[in-house]
């Protein structure tokens, strides 16, 4: 049976290579298709799913760990059973000229960490293998596969992987679950098979990204496709074409900024394009992704806003100004500041901590109002929604004649709050203390990292489930800062300085949730000691 020899072809090649790379010291496991075509064996299920002939083995990202040594020194081992050109394209020949596919993918590094834990591989029939949710998560990062028969393909073999996977929940496996690349492929998967997103919801994940999948928006616009755009430059922000679906009577979308059925989204995955379609799809040879059709931008109208990011802008302004001119300095924080840093994700409102004299009496409040009075037609207070609020919300409200873009509040507001030292844990800080970037004050970096673990370690325990669904988010955040910190220079990470600013109380709390992060994401642990953090 064409079943039976595939398997058996694939048991030969990893009986074959496992104990090459266990001698090489490396951590690795099974995945996709052959990893999964395990698992149904092992539950007698084996005749339910054949799989191809080829093998996909993970390998665990460690200082120093090269894909293409350990290619050589596979190939080295049984130069007449071991062909290929890289570690992205080589075939195992046996004896009677039979052959199998085999690619090496590295999990961790300046590649996406495919599991957070090799402690959680299983063994069957003496094979390493990765759990059933890290090939879920592993597949969709390749996720939609180019146009033809393989996308339906893949569409089943995510449905497989989603059937079986089990009663987990997703966000508390991995911070890649929130990654857009990988909310992408989820969406791709429920316009494939409309019937999977009950099951997607009931893993955690969030009901409201399947408004693409052709559900009315906000704007009562309705989606229904998302793809990569193909003009992509380096370090900037992945643009996604959110195509509305065509209707007689349906007026044409409304302009937003940036370019015309385009959505900027934000993108702390960017850094896998290479890494997942260089090497998964094109076989190593890194490939260009392809360009996307799409109709002539219409004119645009007047006036539109002109920035990458229209938080900073408004910062750079509006709001940072303002206060100087009221005689306070002051410094940005929260996923504003996470961006000036170096994070991908884009901030969907501001946070500014303003740092008055010490003869100072009044508290935010009066700061508010202070800015509403002065620029009225720009600013506007409305009452807290918390039952018997006393305070007011302060919001930055865009003219007529703006387009206001995802992920601000509302249409034409973006939300600013203002506070002062001492309020969570905020620091006093003098303008020394400051920090300088693209011409904008922000926080010192181990106070902006250890704000963001409060708020995850605040929202991780919450039984508020508006305010629980956030801390995947600050996961995802503080996963960007801590990849920051070995490139960060002196005079931007202070940590011998920032110390000092912290009080007793918020040092010990911090390092208790630095221990807990790093229950949860272990891959950290080393970056967090680097930090003068005690993690074990």
């Amino acid at each position: 049976m064409p079943g039976n020899k595939n398997a058996q072809l694939r048991n030969q090649v990893s009986n074959a290579i496992f104990p090459i790379l266990q001698g090489l010291g490396v951590q690795a496991a099974l995945s996709l298709q052959g990893a999964f075509a395990l698992h149904r064996e092992s539950q007698g299920r084996g005749r339910e799913y054949v799989g191809p002939r080829k093998l996909c083995v993970v390998v665990e990202f460690r200082p120093g760990t090269n894909l293409d040594w350990i290619w050589k020194a596979i190939t080295s081992h049984n130069p007449l059973c071991w062909t290929g050109t890289g570690p992205g394209s080589m075939k195992f020949v046996t004896a009677n000229n039979k052959n199998c596919k085999l690619r090496l993918t590295l999990s961790g590094g300046n590649s996406p960490k495919i599991l957070e834990d090799f402690t959680e591989v299983v063994t069957i029939a003496g094979i390493p293998v990765l759990p059933v949710h890290a090939i879920l998560l592993h597949k969709l990062l390749t996720w939609p596969p180019p146009q033809g028969p393989e996308i339906g393909k893949s569409a089943e073999f995510i449905q497989m992987c989603l059937d079986d996977v089990g009663p987990v929940h997703l966000n508390g496996l991995s911070p890649l679950w929130q990654s857009t690349r990988v909310l992408q492929g989820i969406r791709e998967h429920v316009l494939k098979r409309p019937n999977a997103k009950h099951r997607w919801v009931a893993l955690g994940v969030d009901p409201s990204i399947f408004q693409l999948d052709g559900a009315p928006d906000s704007n009562g616009q309705t989606l229904t496709h998302v793809e990569v755009d193909g003009s992509l430059e380096e370090g900037g922000v992945r643009p996604v074409i959110v195509r509305p679906a065509a209707t007689a009577d349906a007026p044409a979308p409304r302009t937003t900024l940036g370019h015309i059925g385009t959505a900027i989204v934000d993108d702390s995955d960017l850094r896998f394009l290479e890494a997942i379609e260089g090497s998964e799809r094109a076989g190593g040879n890194v490939q260009p992704p392809r360009r996307v059709k799409r109709k002539p931008t219409p004119k645009e109208p007047k006036n539109i806003v002109k920035c990458d990011n229209p938080v900073v802008d408004l910062v750079a302004r509006d709001v940072i100004p303002l206060l100087k001119g009221l005689g306070f300095d002051c410094a940005i924080f929260g996923s504003t500041a996470c961006q000036l840093y170096g994070n991908t994700r884009m901030p969907g409102d501001l946070d500014v901590l303003v740092l008055p004299p010490a003869s100072f009496s009044e508290d935010q409040e009066w700061l508010k109002r202070q800015i509403a009075n002065r620029r009225p037609s720009q600013f506007k207070l409305k009452k807290g929604k918390a039952p018997g609020a006393t305070y007011r919300v302060l919001y930055y409200k865009f003219g007529r004649e703006f387009q206001v873009p995802h992920p601000f509040k509302g249409p034409m507001h973006c939300k600013v709050d203002i506070l002062l030292p001492g309020i969570m844990h905020l620091p006093y800080l003098t303008t020394a203390d400051i920090v300088w970037k693209d011409h904008l004050p922000i926080v010192p970096f181990l106070t902006l990292l250890l704000q963001k673990l409060q708020g995850w370690g605040d929202h991780l325990a919450s039984h508020e489930s508006h305010k629980f669904k956030k801390h995947p988010t600050d996961a995802r955040d503080i996963h960007g800062l801590l990849s920051l910190v070995p490139e960060l220079t002196v005079m931007m990470f202070r940590p011998w300085r920032e110390r000092n600013l912290m009080s007793e109380e918020f040092q010990a709390a911090s390092a208790g949730r630095v221990t807990e992060f790093c229950r949860g994401f272990p891959s950290t642990k080393s970056t967090w000691c680097m930090l003068g953090f005690e993690v074990e």
